[in-house]
Order: structure tokens, then C-alpha cells, then sequence
């Protein structure tokens, strides 16, 4: 878990952070980035291209807001909530080496970056951090509250493999796959979750109801590939990856946003269209513009 500038590691101390991000405003957001991918994925579309039309959030948001965007790097493979812990720690050390005090802190995460963020509130709030007293938003780009049906598929796929003699190399194979994708199945943000079970349990729910603490709004974007959600097949293939129900909490009853305002819904997109689209782009200018206080 490490901040990123320029293509290189940043240390989270004074000078470090002087140095990479020279005008530092006090209203700093987060990028995070989902499995397999690493700082590059805001700027770069899914082959890796660079192009000059690519809508770039954190340019957007300098610009219209005058934040200062941050982006992390991390292991994916990695339990979920021992990413949160780090990020957690991370932010700690942003927080108090900034060049300036930082008002206001937000964080943006797709897919699996959602969850880490959601994972660094909840040890940041057992553990009293600052930096969560400075969160005021949170926003999940289609991110697997719920968990992901390809993970679960997964599971079931390896348990039936390896309960059969001749075909249990290839459930072994099958279940190499790594803890972070494994905590993906029913979207696992919290240690408690995962420790002392079998990652390879049988589709066993194991998730503890892990909530947005008190002062952060959570934002939703959910995207569905047909041209509209209600059809059948689009509530049961979503983005492609994540279905609109599992983007918008850990269970129907525990929505993470608290109105409809704090849900956008994206028709005929994908799960990487979320990285760069002009509704997002607006959405996340609405949603972390400063509230005006008469």
C-alpha cells in the first residue's frame, strides 16, 4: 500500500509529500483502484491506451473544485481488510504530513477499491484515527458490497472438483486463486470475516454488517450492460462483474447510501466504464462540491 506520483512511490512523510504534490490544497480525494489493477487504471483505458479525449476524475476535480487528487497502489491479492488496515495507516500519515491542514477528505474506490475503503473506516473507527474525522465522502464505483457471482461461481466450481478423486488436481488449481479474490464472494471487509474459517468453505456467508460511520455519505454507481436494467438478463449480469444490487450495500435492507440523491445508475456500460465517464465525472463534482452555508 503506497502513495503513487508520477509513475514512482511517495513516502507519506513532510518532505516527501512537499515535493510530490507542490500546491497542496486542504481538500484531498483518494483514488483506489480495484483487483489487478494500480494507479494507471484512472488514466488509461482497459488495453492501457493514453488517449487525448480519456476523461481523467482527478483532472476534473482539480480543476472544478480545486482538490488535490492522490492515488494508492496495492497488492489486490491481499485480504481486503488487511488492505483497509494499511490504507488506514496510510491515510494517518497523509493526514498528519500534509503541507497544509486538510479539511476535507474523500475517497474514491472501484470494484474491490470500494470495499478497502469501506475495510480502512471500520479500523479507523475502532482505532480513533484522525483522518476519519476529516472524511466526509466515500464513493464506490461499482463495487461488490453484496459480493461477485463469478467468485461464487468459483467456489462452487473448486468445492465440486475436489470432492471427486480424479478431478481434485484441477479443484486445487482451481482454488490457487488468491484471498483477496476468495474475500470477493460475499464482499468480506472486516478480519473477523475470514479468520480461523476455511477460505474455501462452501458459499458459507460469514460477512460481519459492517456500516458507513457516522459524518461519511457513501455514493453508489452501479452500471448494467443492457440498455436497461429491468430487463431479466441484466439484473443477473449487471456490469459484467458486479450486479446492480450488490453495488448498493451488503444486504437489500442495509443500503449504503442514505437517499436516492447519493445513486447514479449507468445503462449500457460495463464494469471498466465506470473508470472514465462523463455522468460519473459529474456525479462525483456534485457529490464532493462544498456545501454553501448561508
Amino acid at each position: 500500500m503506497q502513495l503513487r506520483a508520477g509513475g514512482r512511490p511517495v513516502d507519506a512523510d513532510a518532505a516527501a509529500l512537499a515535493r510530490a504534490y507542490p500546491g497542496a490544497a486542504p481538500r484531498v480525494v483518494v483514488f483506489v483502484h480495484g483487483l489487478g489493477g494500480n494507479e494507471d487504471v484512472w488514466r488509461l483505458d482497459p488495453l492501457g491506451r493514453e488517449t487525448p479525449d480519456r476523461l481523467v476524475y482527478g483532472d476534473q476535480l482539480r480543476a472544478e473544485l480545486g482538490v488535490t487528487p492522490v492515488y494508492v497502489r496495492y497488492n489486490t491479492g491481499r485480504r481486503i481488510s488487511d488492505n483497509g488496515q494499511d490504507l488506514a495507516a496510510l491515510l494517518e500519515a497523509l493526514v498528519e504530513h500534509w503541507p497544509v491542514p486538510v479539511d476535507d477528505l474523500a475517497i474514491v474506490g472501484h470494484s474491490m477499491g470500494g470495499l478497502v475503503a469501506r475495510a480502512a473506516c471500520h479500523v479507523a473507527s475502532r482505532d480513533g484515527d484522525a483522518w476519519l474525522e476529516r472524511t466526509r465522502h466515500i464513493v464506490c464505483l461499482g463495487s461488490p458490497h453484496a459480493g461477485a457471482p463469478l467468485e461464487r461461481g468459483a467456489n462452487l466450481l473448486g468445492h465440486t472438483l475436489r470432492a471427486v478423486p480424479e478431478t481434485r488436481t484441477w479443484g486445487e488449481m482451481v482454488n490457487a486463486r488468491s484471498v483477496g479474490i476468495k474475500d470477493l464472494r460475499f464482499g468480506a471487509v472486516a478480519r473477523e470475516d475470514w479468520d480461523g474459517h476455511d477460505p474455501d468453505e462452501l458459499l458459507t456467508d460469514r460477512r460481519t454488517m459492517v456500516m458507513p460511520p457516522p459524518g461519511v455519505t457513501v455514493h453508489v454507481i452501479s452500471a448494467c450492460v443492457t440498455a436497461d436494467r429491468d430487463q431479466p438478463f441484466g439484473r443477473v449480469i449487471g456490469d459484467l462483474l458486479v450486479q446492480e444490487r450488490s453495488a448498493l450495500g451488503p444486504r437489500r435492507s442495509h443500503p449504503l447510501h442514505r437517499s436516492a440523491e447519493d445513486h447514479r445508475h449507468l445503462d449500457g456500460a460495463h464494469h471498466w466504464t465506470l473508470l472514465s465517464h462523463p455522468d460519473v465525472g459529474q456525479a462525483l463534482c456534485d457529490w464532493l462540491r462544498p456545501v454553501s452555508v448561508a
